[in-house]
């Protein structure tokens, strides 16, 4: 998307403050996504840890 405003396929269309907002908006939305999926998964790796260290002992 951004190579498309870059090489100016909106040109005059949008400003490119607009278009360069909205890139930041998504993607601090898509980094955001990714941290949050992450912890989610590490918190979900250390209970089966744990349950199975549980078990075991």
């Amino acid at each position: 998307m951004g190579v498309f405003y870059l090489n100016g396929g909106a040109q005059g269309l949008i400003p490119p403050w607009a278009w360069v907002s909205w890139m930041v908006v998504v993607g601090s939305a898509i980094l955001v996504s990714i941290l949050w999926v992450s912890i989610r998964w590490a918190e979900w790796i250390r209970e089966r840890s744990h349950q199975a260290q549980k078990k075991v002992g």
